[in-house]
């Protein structure tokens, strides 16, 4: 099943800028499927259709159906973290660029593979056996790590530095002084400090990740720092998720003391967030199940009757799904984009090349305009395909 597109429009005028979203999910397709069948099977169903995360979309289905049974809850647990950490090491190469080598990359992601598929005794031994080293191999030593940020820094240099929050010096090759902010920022952030995981990063940056609308997007509605230290901000923030995460999928499988990273998977942001999942009864009859994904809180909520055949037959009749991108990108009122207009707009009157941006009808600009567009997409953490289009209005 196709379970959506986000497509992002930017629209130039003379000194505006607006971005426009329509996103397109059949949820409400998902939820008529699901109430079609008994409780037991739709939850079944559910990893069928959400492919990438469905071990977190059929504990969330359990919980809110009330069928989680208390002797599957380590199961689950290591099912879901090890599908997220699946998932976020797939981020650091695909999106972040991790330099890791290309036999561990291959290494991890079929270890990880390989346990989802295996029962929890086969795959907690495993993972014991082979993952610790599995991941040493992934991030290798701290130049790794220094390569990584410097690499992705002059990487968003060339794309972001013009519409910066200082002046260009030099409009052709757009050196700017917030650079020396950048390369400082670097400098802060070594790998050592990261295997504290985010509860160092949530200490140290001015705003802390609020992980229920998805990882990194709060770090974009802070004004205090520019667009290039915010996007290597959202990086730093998804390396030490996937940190936390090793260390607690292998504080589950028992060998925690033999582990050199430290931290709990608490990603913040939540007075659950020392928990992988939950249960909320809203009111009699209906329930919801929260768990804690990669990309932030997924909720089901599913509202339910008493049934026919017995004062105990409960009957779903309406099931909702709320994951992290539909926090984020669902409504089409709650502007998840004005960060990136007002980085434009504020540039427009102090920075001639973005002033010359939003005035000149130029095919390389709208190509930057939607480069720049894709970053904070990338950034924010979508789990939907997506499209950018950058026009003049």
């Amino acid at each position: 099943m196709n379970l959506g597109h986000l497509k992002v429009t930017a629209e130039i005028g003379e000194g505006t800028i607006v971005i426009r979203h329509d996103y397109q999910r059949p949820l409400k397709q998902v939820s008529t499927l699901l109430l079609s069948s008994s409780p037991e099977k739709a939850c079944d169903l559910l990893p069928v259709l959400f492919s990438v995360c469905g071990n977190s979309h059929k504990v969330a289905g359990l919980l809110a159906n009330d069928l989680m049974k208390e002797q599957d809850i380590d199961f689950y647990s290591q099912k879901i973290m090890l599908e997220n950490l699946r998932e976020s090491v797939f981020r650091l190469l695909n999106v972040w660029s991790y330099p890791a080598e290309p036999k561990s990359s291959v290494l991890i992601t079929k270890l990880l593979g390989d346990c989802l598929s295996l029962p929890f005794e086969q795959s907690n031994q495993k993972i014991a056996a082979k993952l610790n080293s599995a991941w040493q191999g992934f991030i290798g030593s701290d130049d790794h790590f220094s390569l990584w940020l410097n690499q992705l820094h002059n990487t968003l240099k060339n794309d972001c530095c013009f519409i910066d929050e200082s002046n260009c010096i030099d409009e052709s090759n757009c050196i700017n002084e917030s650079n020396r902010n950048s390369e400082s920022l670097i400098e802060k952030y070594s790998l050592d400090d990261c295997k504290q995981g985010l509860d160092y990063l949530n200490s140290t940056l001015p705003v802390k990740v609020n992980v229920d609308s998805g990882v990194g997007i709060s770090i974009f509605f802070d004004h205090s720092i520019s667009l290039q230290e915010k996007l290597l901000l959202a990086a730093v923030a998804a390396f030490c998720q996937t940190v936390d995460c090793v260390a607690s999928l292998l504080s589950l499988c028992g060998c925690a003391n033999n582990y050199s990273l430290g931290g709990t998977y608490s990603l913040g942001g939540s007075s659950k967030a020392d928990t992988l999942f939950f249960q909320k009864r809203v009111s009699p009859g209906i329930q919801e199940g929260h768990v804690l994904t990669s990309r932030g809180w997924l909720q089901h909520t599913v509202s339910q009757k008493l049934g026919n055949e017995s004062l105990t037959d409960k009957i779903a009749v309406q099931w909702d799904i709320n994951a992290p991108t539909d926090v984020n990108f669902a409504s089409q009122h709650r502007s998840v984009f004005k960060p990136l207009e007002d980085v434009f707009l504020k540039n427009n009157h102090s920075n001639k090349w973005v002033g010359n941006l939003l005035t000149k009808k130029n095919k390389g600009i709208l190509q930057t305009v939607e480069k720049l567009v894709s970053w904070y997409i990338k950034a924010i953490d979508p789990c939907l395909a997506y499209s950018v289009e950058a026009r003049y209005a």
